[in-house]
Formats: C-alpha cells, sequence, structure tokens
C-alpha cells in the first residue's frame, strides 16, 4: 500500500473507510481535519475536512490565498499534509486527472503528442492510443487541429488540448485548478459547458478550484466555502439542480437565487 507520510500528516492510497459523502454516495476522497504549513512557515490549510463522492462535482470557492490550491494539490499527491489524513479510494478513483491554471502543453509536440504524452509515460504506441485519442479531438472540437503545435492555438483551444489530456487517462476522479480563469467569458462559458458534457459521459468526480461564484453554482452539485488563511471549510452550499445546465439556466430565477445564496456565505467567510 503506497504511503506519503510527513511528520503528523498522512497521504494514503487505498480503499476510503468513511464512505458519508452527503449525497450517500461512496467517497472517492476523504480529507480528515487536514492542515498545511509550508516550510516558509506560512499556515495555508488548517484542520479542512471534506467528502469528495463518486460521480458528483465540488467546487472550491474562496479569496486568493485561502489555501484552494493547496487542498487540489495535497489530493494530487503534489503536497503531503502536515497534519490529518486524506485517503483516496484507488478501487473507485484509479487514475486522478489533474488540469493547472496554464495549459502546460509541451511546445515541441503537436496536439495529437500532447494528448498522447501520458499514455506514452505508460508504455501504451501511438496506434493503440490512437482510437481514443481521436475521438476525444472530436468531442473537445479539435480534430481539424490534431497535428498543429501548442503556439498555433488560441488559449481556449490549448486548455482543450489540456482537458483531452486529462481525460485520455480515463479518471474516475478529475481535479481542476482554476483552468478557465485567464480565458475571456465566452470561451469560459463553452468550455463550462463541455467540461458538463464530459462528466455526464464518463461520470467521473470533479473537485474545481475557481474564484467564480458564478462558475461554481453552474458547475458544480456542492459549492464549499474556505475562510481566509489558513483556509478551513466555512460551510458547503447545495447547488443541486433538476433544471438543464444551458444557456437558459444562466439566465433563470433558480440559478440566480443560488448565485445569491453562495455569494452570502462567501461574505460570511471572508
Amino acid at each position: 500500500m503506497p504511503t506519503k507520510t510527513s511528520t503528523t500528516g498522512q497521504y494514503v492510497l487505498h480503499p476510503v473507510e468513511n464512505k458519508t459523502a452527503p449525497i450517500f454516495m461512496p467517497s472517492i476522497a476523504t480529507l480528515k481535519q487536514v492542515s498545511k504549513t509550508f516550510d516558509n512557515g506560512v499556515e495555508a490549510v488548517r484542520l479542512f475536512s471534506m467528502d469528495v463522492a463518486m460521480g458528483e462535482r465540488v467546487s472550491l470557492l474562496g479569496p486568493s490565498g485561502c489555501g484552494k490550491t493547496t487542498v487540489l494539490r495535497m489530493l494530487a499527491g503534489l503536497e503531503t499534509p502536515s497534519e490529518g489524513t486524506i485517503s483516496i479510494d484507488l478501487e473507485d478513483a484509479g487514475q486522478i486527472g489533474f488540469v493547472f491554471q496554464s495549459p502546460t502543453l509541451l511546445p515541441w509536440k503537436t496536439v495529437f503528442e500532447n494528448i498522447w504524452a501520458p499514455l506514452q509515460l505508460q508504455g501504451v504506441s501511438k496506434a493503440e492510443a490512437q482510437t481514443d485519442i481521436e475521438d476525444l479531438l472530436q468531442r473537445v472540437d479539435l480534430s481539424d487541429f490534431r497535428d498543429a503545435y501548442p503556439r498555433e492555438l488560441s488559449g481556449g483551444m490549448q486548455m482543450r488540448v489540456s482537458i483531452a489530456r486529462a481525460l485520455v487517462m480515463k479518471p474516475n476522479l478529475l481535479l481542476m485548478d482554476e483552468p478557465f480563469a485567464a480565458l475571456d467569458e465566452m470561451t469560459r462559458f463553452k468550455l463550462n459547458d463541455l467540461l458538463l458534457e464530459q462528466q455526464r459521459l464518463e461520470q467521473f468526480a470533479l473537485l474545481f478550484v475557481t474564484h467564480s461564484v458564478f462558475e461554481s453554482a453552474y458547475l458544480c452539485d456542492r459549492v464549499a466555502i474556505m475562510t481566509n488563511r489558513p483556509g478551513t471549510l466555512h460551510t458547503i452550499v447545495d447547488a443541486s439542480t433538476e433544471d438543464v445546465r444551458s444557456e437558459a439556466y444562466r439566465t433563470s430565477r433558480a440559478y440566480i437565487d443560488k448565485c445569491r445564496e453562495i455569494s452570502t456565505h462567501l461574505h460570511e467567510a471572508v
């Protein structure tokens, strides 16, 4: 059983013991009383606890510097908690996908090769990967750019490549760190809808970091609101709806009311 440990914290890859997510689905990931203090003495996160259930969409929302990215990086195993325990259910989670704030594409590789890269590292040949990659290129509307290089793409197109690269691993847990923050509003809306479409198809669990009340209310079933640094969990808002997330929903009374509710809790938290 692979385990990463710090002085008092743990990152454990094993079946999650506490399967008590609020929507009564098994948990893929559980954070229990997790804290993180960096070597320079900055306490980024304090006593943070939360479950992420199979197939649900959760956003982390809070002010700049409140530890949202740190929580995400700890879940990905890129940082080790100083205290508390993070448990990942390997049977349910399988591969963990991570989409960073910037696309982080390899400039010397084509779109196809960038998407193939994580599979290539696992020994999967280009021929073996071709069908899956071609399918993803079609789904993210980049089939005509399969042989293009990152420098030839717009910011939104580069982010679509980054999403496809994460999805090619077929993760059941996808972590996204403000991936659309630098994009214009219309491109952001389009990629929100693309992400929702892929999540409905693949049914992966999504943990999405954002600064946007509107984006969190549109994308997610639950919105976890964090306090100022050291970030802890202030409240979780139920953002689920029976309405289809669409352009019509963006202008609906239900969506506006939910944004107002989330905004009120955010102001209380900070």
